[in-house]
């Protein structure tokens, strides 16, 4: 079995990569609608497609990406109020920075 923090590394190069895809896009349609002069000569089907890509490509890494980490599997009762209370500060830190 693969270790927790590796499957999170991973996780977060994926979507990392997958959120500078989504700017690219943003970038790609702002350019296209604020550029002045001639109509573009880039077809509306390749921005298209490219959208449609972006939505596979993430429908597919929360679905890959579903139950990667059980995080509950081997602890017991105490243990796992524990785990609870230090994941919910760990979010709240999150929120807080």
């Amino acid at each position: 079995m693969v270790d927790s923090s590796v499957v999170l590394h991973g996780q977060t190069l994926a979507y990392t990569l997958y959120s500078l895809a989504i700017l690219s896009l943003i970038g790609w349609f702002g350019y296209k609608i604020m550029r002045k002069g001639e109509e573009s000569k880039m077809k509306d089907g390749l921005f298209y497609t490219y959208v449609t890509l972006l939505v596979v490509l993430g429908v597919s890494l929360h679905i890959i990406t579903y139950n990667t980490i059980e995080a509950n599997a081997n602890f017991d009762g105490q243990e796992k109020s524990l785990y609870k209370k230090r994941a919910a500060i760990e979010v709240a830190r999150f929120i807080l920075c």
